[in-house]
């Protein structure tokens, strides 16, 4: 009950693990299995769900399944040197021994099972589907209905209660000595909701184009005043929260993206945001089970910039070969993609392969010269490796390029 507690607050790889160990102890083989698999989705890395994984397929006789389990387990063991490499060879044999001798029975067993899940996949892809048809209508159909409820929030008071609510709002922003949006008289006639969701969005515009202009404070004031008229303006919690980002204070940026998640649930931009904000507070694996969240939901345009924010984060919780298999398809779509590119020079750094990391750098650095992060990656290496063979692997990876020789000559 406990993990399940805190699977509620956060879902975490360890929590998953450590419920699929309570699982397992009580012989729920099915539920320990599940919940090592959700465990090892959020962190491959994480060996122990990688084993429970295993032994409870293993208890179910599912021996087949069991060994390709406790095979997966058994590389990222010998990848990361870990002390579990030895259970995970003898529980491998243990599951191959018992798959071969029963091997026709357990693969035809398999084949039904791969069938069965492509039938209750292809269901639920048709019902998800026709679920989006119906929402799309009721969507269409509520449209205008729903825009004035978000922007004006009335309470039943009706063209009254919009007149009070302009009243308030130009009142604030004379307080502020704002001058961004242009009052409505509250007194004048035929004032109707078009004209408050108008006035409200002009409000929203000229914010967030001071904001753009690194106007924070005179942004935030606006925000804050439209936020007490309309408390969940999805526009206006989103550019407070970068404002609080922009700031480093991710923890007030949260308190406002939780709230317009609470109610613009699908929004990618809220997701998005949200997502930096846990990185901000180096909770990277929350941050990336945001930005997946997000990817679900996203069009295929935004799908390569949610990647590059899951691979930054894995690279700087050091899941490397895991960043790894996210930039090989960007990289063989696009090889000059400098984003995917500096990642991919920081994991060959990390890995001690500086020859490769040289060359990435300075690819980086003759299609983007000013980059700073990159300039200092090549200075560490100099520093960590100041001989002539260094020397040589800069100078031929350069390829005679001015921007990437300056740089090597102030470099020595």
């Amino acid at each position: 009950d406990k993990y399940s507690q805190a699977i509620e607050l956060r879902k975490i790889s360890t929590y998953f693990s450590n419920r699929a160990q309570a699982y397992l102890s009580i012989e729920k083989y099915k539920e320990c299995s599940e919940d090592s698999e959700k465990a090892i989705q959020l962190d491959k890395y994480n060996l122990k769900a990688h084993f429970r994984k295993g032994k409870s397929l293993f208890d179910m006789k599912e021996y087949r399944e069991a060994k390709e389990a406790f095979e997966e387990g058994f590389k990222i063991a010998k990848e990361t040197n870990s002390d579990l490499l030895k259970k995970f060879k003898i529980w491998t044999n243990k599951s191959k021994k018992l798959y071969l001798k029963n091997k026709e029975h357990l693969d035809k067993r398999y084949k039904n099972k791969q069938k069965q899940k492509e039938r209750e996949k292809r269901k639920k892809k048709e019902a998800s589907e026709e679920s989006s048809k119906e929402e799309l209508k009721r969507n269409v159909h509520d449209r205008h209905s729903k825009e004035k409820n978000n922007m004006l929030n009335q309470d039943g008071q009706g063209n009254s209660n919009i007149k009070n609510m302009i009243k308030q709002f130009n009142q604030g922003n004379q307080n502020n000595n704002n001058n961004n949006v242009n009052p409505i008289v509250p007194g004048q006639e035929g004032i109707t909701d078009s004209d408050v969701v108008s006035y409200f969005r002009k409000a929203i515009t000229d914010a967030s184009a001071d904001l753009e202009k690194g106007q924070f404070k005179k942004a935030k004031k606006v925000f804050e005043k439209i936020l007490e008229q309309i408390p969940n303006e999805q526009n206006s919690l989103l550019q407070i929260s970068r404002i609080y980002i922009a700031a480093e204070k991710p923890e007030i940026a949260l308190e406002y993206l939780n709230r317009g998640l609470e109610h613009h649930p699908e929004n990618i931009q809220l997701l998005t945001v949200a997502g930096m904000a846990y990185a901000a507070q180096k909770e990277f694996d929350k941050s990336n089970e945001v930005f997946r969240q997000a990817q679900k939901i996203a069009g295929s345009g935004q799908q390569r910039e949610l990647n590059m924010f899951i691979i930054q984060n894995l690279n700087k919780k050091g899941a490397h070969e895991e960043a790894l298999s996210l930039l090989s398809p960007i990289l063989k779509d696009n090889e000059e993609d400098l984003d995917a590119l500096l990642e991919y020079g920081i994991i060959m750094k990390e890995k001690r392969m500086t020859d490769q990391a040289i060359k990435v750098f300075l690819k980086i650095l003759i299609l983007r010269n000013e980059d700073k992060n990159v300039r200092q990656y090549l200075s560490d290496i100099v520093k960590e490796g100041n001989n002539f063979e260094l020397f040589r692997t800069l100078l031929d990876a350069a390829n005679q390029n001015a921007q990437a020789l300056a740089f090597i000559a102030m470099a020595f």
